[in-house]
């Protein structure tokens, strides 16, 4: 099911436009070998599917880089149309509460981002959540990160993944969320449409229960490096092993 965001306010006028996305330094990106294995692997590929070839090397890198890709070209499709249209647009906005402030919600204040936002006569007037119709297929794969770290990776949207983490002993939220709050970057308040905010859109509060913490993320216009990132905070959080993917481990 996917999360919702009915209880941000979008009330408040977006603010000015900041185009330049958020940083990420480089990361070791492993190696890694994409071939069939018995784990599970989600429901079969429908033709509009991308397949992964068998047996084919490549890097953590590139297999983010096409997940990614699909929702961003959703995206940029949708802010084409509306445009086409003679709609203006906001993109990326963060919600805001009837202040105008930052609108952070649940049991860690989190803030959230609306993807699309259609104006009529400077009013909002449609929000509209992208959906790629598409997927990235493959087999889960399996690979240490830093030698501290067991990562299992299945197939999942860039714009909604159920993330696990775990450990033999207790684990601790704040790395993820001083992770997410660098990557949604309150600074970058919201766009419009004519380049991508290079930022996180939402992480549902994570929920410990027997020294594993589960939390639910979407990428939005995120580069693949704070994927990379989350890993080094799943390490600072005591994890010993993730999984990423779309259902549940």
């Amino acid at each position: 099911m996917r999360r919702s965001r009915a209880s941000a306010s979008t009330s408040g006028s977006p603010h000015a436009d900041r185009n330049q996305g958020s940083g990420g330094s480089a990361l070791p990106r492993p190696l890694l070998d994409v071939r069939a294995r018995d784990e599970g692997c989600r429901a079969t590929p429908t033709d509009a599917d991308i397949i992964l070839e068998p047996g084919k090397a490549t890097t953590l890198g590139e297999l983010l880089d096409s997940i990614r890709r699909l929702y961003v070209d959703a995206f940029a499709s949708q802010v084409e149309e509306r445009k086409g249209s003679g709609h203006a647009v906001i993109t990326e906005a963060a919600y805001l509460n009837e202040n105008g402030e930052l609108a952070r919600e649940g049991d860690f204040g989190l803030p959230a981002r609306a993807d699309i936002i259609v104006l009529r006569d400077d009013s909002a007037d449609e929000g509209l959540q992208v959906e790629t119709g598409r997927a990235v297929s493959f087999s889960p794969i399996t690979f240490a990160w830093n030698e501290n770290l067991r990562v299992t990776v299945a197939p999942f949207e860039w714009n909604w993944c159920q993330v696990s983490f775990h450990s033999g002993k207790e684990l601790k939220p704040q790395p993820l969320l001083d992770w997410f709050e660098k990557w949604f970057d309150p600074s970058q308040e919201s766009g419009t449409g004519e380049s991508l905010l290079g930022v996180v859109h939402y992480m549902s509060d994570p929920v410990v229960a027997k020294k594993t913490l589960r939390t639910e993320i979407d990428f939005g216009s995120a580069p693949a490096e704070a994927f990379e990132a989350l890993l080094d905070a799943a390490v600072d959080a005591g994890a010993t092993s993730v999984r990423i993917g779309s259902t549940p481990a």
